[in-house]
């Protein structure tokens, strides 16, 4: 396939992203086929609309919370008072049992368009929680969204109270995530079961609002999927914000087949953007993004295919690697796959969980290497 060349950070690159003879740029960004029979996997876990009820949650990611018919269930607190308010109003609840022991952010930055409060109470909080019991309240940090951020144990419990700012009771309406994050969390990029490793001397493929880039992948044992890592850069310069969609296919003989699942960002994707301070053989500053999603199972063998697109106006290209057989760029995303050209291996790893229990890291089998994860943390105090 014929390269298209274009100027990045002022140098001449030969990225992945031609259109071959007679072909056309799509006018429009790229949407799922409707009559595609998949699962469009939005958010999970949504809070419950009484205290007593609190829906149970125990890992970071990303929560869905609705205020429609909600109550106010919970007291106002001195300690949650701004703009002339104590209440948190129309709340939703939830019981938090943390994976990790450090500092965790909450929030609902980005993830909606409601003015929010936000209140974390103690492991020991009863309902209805008293002032004692609250460790942390905030209204406004980021516009009219609440974030805050606390030190947690991990297998302690936190009771998470989610509502609405008001002088007086607000409409029982809104909605968004509450997306729960901490860099005390093993990186998802650590690749327990799968991963293809950045390759900074290949070329980068162009997966975004107008082309699709997929690789594919054997599931080593039956399990869960839970998130995915993946490396990548931008045409200039990091946007103001990503977009990006997960999807995960069936094989077909060597091409994806049908979609199996998609995450989108923001509504059961988390999404984290760390800047890895490397460059690629052109001088082009590379980025990692570690994704957190539902449980997806899978089976021993499985082959199965991953499209990651950075859906926004800013050209988005995935990273390559060395690893694996072989990847395939759709320049026309509506006609299917079948016309898509063959690309060198992209850079990612696969969140993977094994049923089996004494799997530890993932690799499929009870060996050596989980046993060694166990000796080392002999004589370790558990928090």
């Amino acid at each position: 396939m014929p390269a298209l060349s274009i100027r990045v950070l002022g140098l001449l690159a030969s990225v992945s992203l031609s259109w071959g003879a007679g072909a056309t740029k799509p006018a429009v960004p790229y949407e799922p086929d409707p009559s595609a029979e998949f699962e469009e996997r939005g958010l999970t876990h949504y809070g419950a609309n009484a205290c007593a009820g609190a829906t149970p949650i125990y890992d970071l990611g990303a929560f869905g919370f609705n205020f429609a018919g909600a109550t106010t269930d919970g007291p106002p607190h001195a300690g949650c008072v701004n703009a002339s308010s104590a209440q948190i109003w129309r709340d939703v609840w939830w019981r938090w049992q943390s994976p990790v022991t450090g500092v965790v952010k909450i929030e609902t930055c980005v993830f909606t368009g409601i003015d929010t409060k936000l209140a974390v109470y103690a492991p020991s909080a009863p309902c209805n929680p008293s002032d004692e019991h609250l460790l942390v309240c905030n209204d406004d940090v980021c516009h009219t969204q609440s974030s805050v951020t606390l030190a947690v144990l991990a297998g302690q419990e936190y009771l998470i109270r989610l509502g609405r700012y008001g002088l007086v009771e607000p409409a029982a309406a809104g909605s968004g995530a509450l997306v729960i994050s901490s860099d005390a969390a093993p990186s998802v990029c650590d690749g327990g079961g799968f991963c293809q490793t950045l390759h900074l001397a290949g070329i980068p493929t162009a997966s975004n609002a107008h082309y699709r880039t997929a690789d594919d992948f054997f599931a080593p044992a039956s399990g869960v999927i839970e998130g995915l890592c993946w490396k990548g850069r931008y045409d200039l310069h990091p946007g103001p914000a990503d977009n990006f969609r997960v999807t995960y296919w069936s094989d077909a003989g060597g091409t994806p087949g049908a979609p199996i699942a998609s995450y989108r960002q923001g509504s059961g994707l988390g999404v984290k953007r760390t800047a890895l301070n490397i460059v690629d053989s052109l001088g082009v500053p590379q980025f990692e993004y570690g994704a957190w999603h539902a449980p997806l199972a899978v089976a021993l063998g499985q082959r199965l295919w991953v499209e990651v697109r950075n859906e926004t106006a800013a050209l988005w290209f995935w990273a390559p690697s060395t690893s694996g057989n072989g990847a395939l760029l759709d320049l026309h995303p509506h006609t299917g796959w079948s016309d898509a050209e063959h690309q060198a291996n992209r850079a990612f790893c696969v969140d993977f969980r094994s049923a089996c229990a004494g799997d530890l890291n993932g690799d499929g089998a009870v060996n050596f290497a989980d046993l060694n994860a166990v000796l080392s943390q002999f004589n370790s105090v558990c928090p």
